[in-house]
């Protein structure tokens, strides 16, 4: 071990060089011997881990877990309304399938093994049972407990996947007021063990809603556990997979927090700003962890676009509607908060010794509390920042007090009585009035350390008001004392002073504790935000590809080979890979972090029959942009020209979710003359405002014009009626291969977008879709049109 660190010999975690208490449990350090090395590291129990539990410094992990289906890179190819017919060759494309048959609840039987109860208490705070350990810590147990651990049979599934299950209870208890620790064996027989330490994984099995859920574990590959930090007990089980398809899809990846405690400062001043919204910034920091996330540089493209198109249009960014990239801009600007929370949170609980770091946390939250409305979103956040606050008042605000010699008899009667069942408060009782103080007072932490400090000078001053000199006497008989005279009021100042002193003394470890419980809290937030973003990504598209048919209904590339492009290196073409049937028709589906990771392909390319995609050139393609959950590709007739588009056509335009938050910020804004009341009515206004919005969001049936202005451009015109007023919106159209590439004129046109043209016998139809968001206005619209004859 480096010589900067120590090993704490009551908990084993690993604290920097020369601290003075534990940051895991709280206790004093031992000094430096005579040589100014600690003492060696105790080898671990058996049975128990070798690696700290609270996890701090450079050494505390964020875990992030990927649940079942959330890295497909490939698809299965499903002809409409029939299954498909693989070939056996084709095993890489057979993978895939089965793993699309996994849902996330995995169906598990649960069907026991052994099962095993033990009662554990205040003194017996862990325990070994069958191969499950369990430690309660210091704070969790009282009085006599029922443990008991239910294993249930592993159980093997399609793709490699193995899960081990056990049930975890605690008399009728559920929810725990601190941080259990679990270790869970793991079957290196079922894993890849090239990759052990990744190859393993830990879930929550939610018992209301039959599905995994994510929590914080690490896997140590020396005693072959999975370590499990909770505050609730239920299901939890191994996953242990066996190939890289499996693992990427169960297992979770482990990486220390990305954002540095400067940026972390940089972040949340830049969310006061925005009053209480994440900005670029928090975006940025975001797309970092999800890039870690997916193990995907693909993404970083759609993060630099997102970071740098203020008002970017669907088309903007190859391969997705504006739709996607905005949904997931904004799921990822809020992960960037939450894990510059969690940094915050764990340079607040690993900086005891580090008082420049300690402030600058604290100076950071109180920012935080004084500067935004409803700061953190989630009561959990508001809890722990609070925590870190009050926790940072209480050691650095109480000094040690000494009490004088002559004082001895005097303290020895007054903790006599301090001593009796009744009066007697452990670290325990402190611990769960510190908490109850936080929660009652998650936006005001003075007002929650006061509320201590007067319970505390309460409890210490009860004493001189509760006992009269007759009990005084009789306590110092019980003290061993012939007599000891009643002290003057200064006299009992210092006693109380110095019983204060120690009180916050002992009560290090609880504070160490509270943190540790808090910040917890914190963790599970960041959890649940990547989750969304993990169930974002995990999301099912689906694809039907429409292909062009003669007049006997045959498609007319049937037999053709088509595959998605362009794909990233290392990516299994052969699952991008299909043939076009007669029908015309095909249906496929994969996950938006599959697309993602495998280059993000926004073209279907067309290989005559006999070529080889990976050696011939393809005869055309045709681009499209992924939209959820249904993309329709259509293919274009490569027979159709420039001139055949030509000409007028019968439109039919749906609008929908138009807002304008300029319009609405003046209308808020408005104020009426005095005198002109009666002129000028503003509810009015804000009335037909409201309902010239509905009359926006509606379908619309008009007409469009599309005159040729150069080779390969024209001039397209939408022209509507709306109640008796005739509206034209232009845009220039550059022709590309079936399809019209529209830049708009005007400002309030939108923004740029596609018109895809086909020719179905003599009839030609065109259609396309946009998303338009500025500081103006925002709104999608679809369209389509035939063209007259």
């Amino acid at each position: 071990m480096p010589e900067e660190y120590q090993h704490c010999p009551a908990c084993q975690a690993i604290n920097p060089f020369g601290a003075t208490y534990c940051r895991s449990c709280g206790r004093p350090l031992p000094k430096p011997t005579s040589s100014g090395q600690f003492m060696p590291r105790p080898k671990p129990v058996q049975g128990h881990n070798s690696t700290p539990w609270i996890l701090s410094g450079v050494a505390l992990l964020m875990v992030v877990v990927l649940i079942v289906g959330l890295w497909k890179p490939g698809f299965v190819w499903i002809l409409v309304d029939e299954l498909p017919n693989r070939q056996s060759e084709n095993s890489a494309l057979d993978t895939m399938s089965e793993l699309d048959t996994v849902s996330s609840s995995l169906e598990t039987d649960f069907k026991q093994v052994w099962q095993e109860e033990v009662i554990v208490n205040g003194q017996q705070t862990s325990t070994s049972l069958g191969n499950v350990y369990v430690d309660f810590g210091e704070f969790i147990l009282e009085e006599d407990e029922e443990l008991k651990i239910i294993a249930y049979e592993t159980e093997d599934y399609e793709g490699g996947l193995s899960v081990a299950s056990y049930d975890i209870s605690l008399g009728e208890r559920s929810e725990l007021y601190d941080v259990a620790r679990i270790s869970l064996p793991y079957d290196v027989s079922r894993i890849d063990q090239a990759n052990e330490a990744i190859s393993v994984g830990a879930k929550y099995f939610n018992e209301e809603e039959q599905v995994w859920e994510d929590i914080p574990y690490t896997v140590n590959t020396e005693t072959k556990t999975v370590d499990i930090t909770t505050t609730h007990l239920s299901k939890y089980s191994v996953f242990m997979v066996r190939n890289e398809f499996s693992r990427m899809a169960y297992i979770s990846t482990v990486f220390a927090p990305p954002i540095s405690s400067n940026h972390a400062q940089e972040i949340v001043q830049e969310y006061i700003d925005n009053g209480g919204e994440p900005g670029t910034l928090a975006e940025n920091a975001g797309w970092e962890v999800v890039e870690d996330y997916i193990n995907t540089s693909n993404v970083n493209n759609l993060a630099n676009a997102a970071a740098t198109l203020k008002d970017f249009q669907a088309g903007a960014l190859p391969g997705y509607t504006f739709e996607i990239t905005s949904e997931l801009g904004s799921l990822t600007r809020w992960v960037g908060l939450g894990m510059t929370f969690y940094t915050l949170a764990n340079d607040g609980v690993n900086c005891v010794d580090d008082h420049t770091k300690r402030k600058m946390v604290t100076n950071v939250t109180k920012n935080l509390m004084f500067n935004a409305v409803d700061f953190f979103g989630t009561s959990a956040l508001q809890v722990s920042f609070i925590g870190l606050i009050a926790i940072d008042y209480a050691l650095t605000s109480f000094g040690e007090s000494m009490l004088e010699e002559r004082l001895q008899n005097v303290e020895t009667v007054y903790q006599q009585y301090y001593k009796q069942s009744g009066v007697k408060r452990g670290l325990k009782d402190w611990r769960r009035r510190l908490i109850g103080y936080i929660e009652d007072n998650p936006k005001d932490p003075q007002a929650a350390m006061r509320m201590l400090e007067d319970d505390i000078n309460e409890y210490t001053n009860r004493f001189w008001k509760e006992v009269n000199t007759e009990e005084y006497n009789a306590l110092a008989g019980e003290a061993g004392l012939k007599i000891a005279s009643w002290p003057n009021t200064r006299d009992q100042e210092q006693v109380v002073k110095h019983f204060q002193s120690q009180i916050h003394k002992d009560l290090h470890p609880v504070y160490i504790s509270v943190q540790n419980y808090l910040k917890n809290k914190v963790q599970e937030d960041a959890l649940r935000r990547l989750g969304k973003v993990r169930d974002y990504l995990n999301q099912q598209i689906n694809i039907e590809i429409i292909d062009l048919v003669d007049e006997d209904d045959k498609n007319i590339h049937a037999g053709y080979t088509i595959r998605f492009e362009p794909l990233a290196e290392g990516t299994n073409s052969d699952s991008w890979t299909g043939i076009m049937k007669e029908e015309g028709k095909l249906r496929t589906k994969f996950t938006l972090l599959g697309h993602m990771q495998s280059g993000m392909p926004n073209k279907l390319a067309f290989y005559k029959p006999g070529d080889q995609p990976d050696k011939d050139q393809a005869e055309f393609s045709v681009e499209f942009s992924v939209s959820k959950p249904l993309t329709v590709i259509e293919v274009p007739d490569q027979d159709l020209r420039f001139e055949d588009i030509l000409g007028t056509y019968d439109i039919s335009q749906i609008v929908e979710g138009f807002e304008s938050e300029m319009m609405d910020g003046l209308l808020d804004q408005m104020q009426i003359p005095e005198g002109y009341e009666d002129i000028f009515d503003a509810e009015a206004y804000k009335q037909q405002y409201e309902s010239a919005m509905e009359d926006v969001n509606t379908t619309n049936e008009g007409e469009m014009t599309i005159e040729k202005i150069g080779e390969d451009t024209a001039k397209v015109a939408l022209i509507f009626t709306v109640q008796g007023q005739r509206s034209e919106v232009l845009y220039q159209g550059t022709w590309d291969n079936g399809i019209l590439h529209l830049i708009p004129a005007q400002q309030m046109a939108g923004g740029n977008w596609d018109l895809k043209f086909m020719k179905d016998n003599k009839t030609i139809q065109c259609s396309g879709e946009s998303n338009y968001d500025s500081s103006m206005a925002s709104y999608s619209f679809s369209l389509t049109g035939i063209k007259r004859k």
